[in-house]
């Protein structure tokens, strides 16, 4: 929001690429772990960062860390979503799902999810969905306060049931990257699969993009 371009650079830590070209580490109060696994900005303009080491929110500059000693499972974040409600979806390396919101670290019991690796999470319009390695992908929505969990695998359409990345477009189809076996489309409860049969490079789909014409 500010034109600034922000990079999960790994063991290089957290960069930022502003309009002069000039790439920069950010650090805050103290140096930041070196070690960036995962960004997303939410609405607010605040920067979240996976580490190694847990979370870190940074709002006007300043950082604050949440990690297993503020009730965070693990301290190694895998991917990071901020959905509609506010809440902080992530999930450790180590497996499970979980969200935070006003300081409360809630797990996701249902669907398989606490048994399971998520490897992307993304979503709108009230739904947050997550790819899954083993479980295919998955739809999560509060409603009236409640979780409803719906889950979608191969038997069901889906190209593969290892799915590394997930983005939900702005038309509402939701597209799935595979680990082997191409990309699904999913819109109006129906698969569209492709792979390089199809015209696709390779069928291991580690992310997905959509351009400002639509174009995914």
């Amino acid at each position: 929001r500010e034109s600034n371009m922000w990079i999960a650079a790994g063991g290089r830590g957290l960069l930022r690429v502003n309009e002069q070209g000039v790439s920069a580490r950010v650090t805050g109060a103290r140096a930041l772990p070196t070690n960036v696994t995962a960004i997303f900005e939410d609405r607010d303009g605040n920067l979240w960062v996976g580490t190694t080491d847990g979370l870190e929110r940074m709002r006007d500059g300043v950082f604050t860390s949440y990690a297993s000693a503020q009730g965070l499972p693990s301290d190694s974040a895998g991917p990071i979503f901020i959905d509609d409600g506010g809440r902080t979806w992530f999930a450790p390396t180590t497996g499970g799902l979980y969200w935070l919101r006003d300081g409360r670290v809630v797990p996701v019991t249902r669907g398989g999810l606490a048994d399971d690796v998520v490897y992307s999470i993304g979503g709108g319009g009230g739904d947050v969905w997550v790819g899954r390695q083993r479980g295919g992908l998955t739809r999560l929505r509060f409603d009236d306060g409640e979780l409803s969990v719906e889950r979608y695998t191969q038997a069901g359409g889906l190209a593969q049931d290892s799915v590394y990345a997930v983005h939900r477009a702005r038309d509402g189809a939701v597209w799935a990257g595979t680990l082997s076996g191409g990309a699904s489309r999913f819109k109006d409860g129906s698969f569209t699969n492709y792979d390089t049969t199809n015209g696709l490079a390779s069928n291991t789909v580690a992310s997905i993009l959509e351009g400002g014409d639509g174009t995914i």
